[in-house]
Parts: C-alpha cells; sequence; structure tokens
C-alpha cells in the first residue's frame, strides 16, 4: 500500500473521486484541509536530530509516494475571534501552513511542485514563456490604461475580448453571476476612473474551428476537441453552455505536444490541463495552462479518456513516467456514487474553506 498526501477543500469531488479510485487498488489518500486550522484540527512539525516530522490532528505524515498540491487552502479563524489578535493568528498560521509545505515529503512527486505553485499561476508567466517555446499566444494587453484600452479597441471596433484574472462569482437572491470573455465595444467600457480600478486582460478576438483541452498527466496526453463552434452560446466561450458543447477525443500535433512540455518544463509542473484555439486555417493558438485544472467534466464527456485512472496512477506510482494499461483501468463511472457519499461526509465532517472568488451579496456587511 502506498500513501497519497492531498491538500483539497471539503467539497472537493476530484479528490473524492481519486481516493475512491486509489481504495479500490488498494492505497490510502490522506486529505489536509487547511480550512481545519485551529478550530477543528491542530498541527505540531517536529524538527530536531532526527527528519521533520508533521501530525495534523492526529495523522503522522512523515512518508508519502506522492503530494497532490490540489487546493491548498488558507486556515479559517473563529468568526468572533478579536479583531486586534486576528491578523497576528492569521499570519502565524499562514507561516505554518507554508513550513509544513517546505518539508512535507521531500522525496515524494509534487502534483504540482510547491516552490512553482505561484509562477505556474500568472497568466503573464505562461504567455510570455509559450511564445518562447514557440507556441502561437494572442496579442495581449493587459492594463488598466484607459487610453491604451481605448485605442486597442479602436484599431479592432467589435473584435477585442475582455477576461478577468481570476474566477469570481457573484451570489444573491438566489442567483449567481459571474463573468466570461466577452466581445468589448467601446460604448459599453466604463468611465475611466472606473477602468483604473480593476486590470483586465485585453485580446483580439481569434477565429475559432475548434478548441482543444488537452490534459497532460505526467508522460500520458489526453487531447479532446470540444466543438464549441457548433452552437452561438458557446462560440466565443464554451463555459458559456452549463450542457457543455460536444467533445471527442482528439490527436495533439507533435509538434504542439513537443512545445507544450517545454513549457511544463519551464513552468516545473508535471501536469496541467491547456487551453488551444485551432483557427479556420489550422493554428493551434495557446491560451493558457492551469497546473490544477478541472478534468472530470472531460471523462464524463468521454468515459474512454480514463483520465481518472491516469492521474490515480501517477499518484500511486510516484513518478511521471507511470506504467497504465487500458484493460485494466477503473473509470469515473464506476466510483462516481462513492464520490458524491464522500463528499457528502467530508463536508459535515470538516471547516468549508474560504471561497475567495465568491462575492455572498446576502451577507451582512463588516461593518455591520
Amino acid at each position: 500500500m502506498t500513501r497519497i498526501v492531498v491538500t483539497t477543500t471539503p467539497d472537493d469531488i476530484h479528490a473524492a473521486a481519486v481516493a475512491c479510485a486509489l481504495e479500490r487498488r488498494g492505497h490510502e489518500l490522506v486529505a489536509l484541509y487547511a480550512s481545519d486550522l485551529p478550530r477543528a484540527a491542530t498541527v505540531a512539525i517536529t524538527v530536531g536530530a532526527s527528519a521533520p516530522s508533521v501530525r495534523v490532528g492526529d495523522t503522522v505524515i512523515d512518508d508519502a509516494t506522492s503530494v497532490w498540491l490540489r487546493r491548498p487552502t488558507r486556515p479559517v479563524l473563529p468568526a468572533d475571534m478579536h479583531p486586534h489578535d486576528r491578523p497576528v493568528a492569521e499570519r502565524e498560521l499562514d507561516a505554518v501552513v507554508r513550513g509544513l509545505y517546505d518539508v512535507l515529503a521531500p522525496r515524494a512527486l509534487w502534483v504540482n511542485p510547491i516552490d512553482c505553485h505561484r509562477g505556474a499561476n500568472s497568466k503573464l508567466r505562461q504567455l510570455a514563456s509559450a511564445r518562447e517555446v514557440g507556441l502561437a499566444v494572442p496579442e495581449t494587453l493587459v492594463s488598466n490604461d484607459p487610453a491604451r484600452i481605448r485605442a486597442l479597441l479602436a484599431a479592432h471596433p467589435g473584435e477585442v475580448i475582455y477576461k478577468p484574472f481570476l474566477p469570481a462569482v457573484w451570489r444573491g437572491g438566489g442567483e449567481r453571476l459571474y463573468p466570461l470573455t466577452a466581445v468589448l465595444d467601446e460604448t459599453e467600457l466604463p468611465d475611466d476612473d472606473v477602468l483604473r480600478l480593476t486590470p483586465g486582460i485585453f485580446q483580439p478576438r481569434i477565429a475559432k474551428r475548434h478548441e482543444l483541452r488537452v490534459t497532460i498527466i505526467g508522460d500520458h496526453v489526453v487531447t479532446a476537441r470540444i466543438h464549441s463552434q457548433d452552437a452561438r452560446a458557446t462560440q466565443l466561450d464554451w463555459r458559456a453552455d452549463d450542457a457543455r458543447p460536444p467533445l471527442e477525443l482528439d490527436a495533439l500535433d507533435p509538434e504542439i505536444e513537443v512545445r507544450c512540455r517545454a513549457l511544463m518544463r519551464r513552468l516545473g509542473i508535471v501536469f496541467g490541463c491547456f487551453d488551444f484555439i485551432v483557427t479556420p486555417m489550422g493554428e493551434h493558438v495557446f491560451l493558457e495552462v492551469n497546473e490544477q485544472g478541472q478534468w472530470l467534466w472531460v471523462e464524463q464527456a468521454l468515459p474512454e479518456a480514463f483520465l481518472l485512472d491516469r492521474f490515480s496512477a501517477m499518484l500511486a506510482q510516484g513518478r511521471p513516467d507511470f506504467r497504465w494499461s487500458r484493460a485494466e483501468a477503473v473509470g469515473y463511472v464506476a466510483v462516481a456514487r462513492d464520490a458524491a457519499l464522500r463528499v457528502r461526509r467530508e463536508r459535515a465532517a470538516h471547516v468549508a474553506a474560504i471561497e475567495q472568488h465568491v462575492i455572498d451579496e446576502d451577507a451582512p456587511c463588516a461593518a455591520a
């Protein structure tokens, strides 16, 4: 039996599915919920004559084959804590959690390495590095300069798109609103004072034949063609259709794969979900790589992709060049029910993580 550690949240269906798949093979997935600190769990890290030892709650984690840095969340302090004490406690807890990651399982395979986490999630670093390894990237302006933004829109009237850096969800009145990729017209821009408040990503719109989601798990590549242009609702952003556009398995151009792997080496990651536009002329345009991207939705549409089994095999073997056999693969459909039950149990047993990308408009203001 091997032990795998995952940093995650209590409502993470990906972590639950991987736990179920690993347990079927006789392995153990230990979940670390930083949100449990300090209210529902303690941490103890000892360093001395022997190697560092890490204990979270009642679980000692001194060895692991792999560490999956799925959702490294922050501790959640009690709501009634004195406001003068809160900043000190937050800093101390954050320092301990960062230190825990620094000494945890130094010989394990990290998916992905903690030192690469911040850099790999920088959209600007991704675009610059992708260009350097030979991938085509969109002409991009990142700015809160009203004059430059308006000049770009004037140069490409009706053909400039806006994207936010990070996800955001406004929740209130029973509705959920979130920004997607949008085509901008200069008449729709807010006043300059508002434009200065929040930088955005602005790019000329690129014609699409279709799109690709390329999931690279160590040495394995699974490419899904997204038929985003088949329906009007998904032509600009395929996420706009809750039902998701049709998918089919595809083969990635070998030269594009070489460049994707070169980008992963630059970012220091062994797993990533790449998004590409394929233009009507067949050019592959790199949009981004998510070093902890979602992939269950691909397997739900394409069970033959076996992403869950491949990912679990890499964690269990602790190596990017893991061995895998389709004949013995366990698909998500086989563990979906158990994974859903596991999520319900974990939600009840652990402290919910703070969703920093969710703005709850029904919640009282801090000053209230």
